[in-house]
This record gives C-alpha cells, sequence and structure tokens, in this order.
C-alpha cells in the first residue's frame, strides 16, 4: 500500500497494530503511526533527523498527534488503508499549512 501524490511519498511498512508509514513529505523525511486509540503524524524537518525521534519529542521537526475511537479501544491499531490515507493528508495538510505561515513570519 503506497500513497503516492504530489509531495507525499509514502508506503506503508505495517498493516496492523500499529499501522504504519513511511516516506516523505514535501522531500523531508515523514513517519506516520496509529495504534491504540490515537494516530500522528511527524516530519522530519532538520537535516539528519530521523522522524520517529521527532514523534517521540527527543529532536526538532513537525509532529501531530490525535484521538481514534474511544478511549481505552485499538481500533487505530486496525485502522483501514484508506482511513490512514486520508488521515495522512490531512495531516500533511496541516503541516503545510503552519510551515508556510511561519515561513511568511
Amino acid at each position: 500500500m503506497d500513497l503516492t501524490e504530489p509531495g507525499i511519498r509514502m508506503r506503508c511498512t505495517c498493516g496492523a497494530c500499529p499501522v504504519q508509514y513511511e516516506g516523505t513529505v514535501d522531500g523531508y523525511p515523514a513517519y506516520w503511526r496509529a495504534r491504540h486509540n490515537s494516530f500522528g503524524l511527524a516530519i522530519a524537518t532538520q537535516p539528519g533527523t530521523d522522524p520517529v525521534d521527532v514523534s517521540l519529542g527527543f529532536a526538532d521537526g513537525w509532529s501531530e498527534d490525535r484521538a481514534y475511537g474511544t478511549p481505552g479501544d485499538a481500533s487505530a491499531g486496525y485502522m483501514a488503508p484508506a482511513m490512514a490515507e486520508r488521515l495522512i493528508r490531512e495531516g500533511v495538510a496541516a503541516f503545510r499549512l503552519q510551515w508556510q505561515q511561519e515561513g511568511e513570519a
């Protein structure tokens, strides 16, 4: 399962528990993960930075985490590919908007 659109090159590297996609967004390394009742997208905007480190708060970059399902369930870990890819697109849109606004400041 690949998500390939202008500026987005993400490949599904794990289909369940967690659902994971890895690749690039606008040329930056990116990592998306869904597990338990949440999901998140991390983008490493600094050279040599791993997006997993960004997702864990160990490195600078852009990240967004959101709830999914109900507290205590594990539905995010079994998310359908179409839903995962929709949520990746939404995260990329949020990244681009914030990145553009910061560049204009």
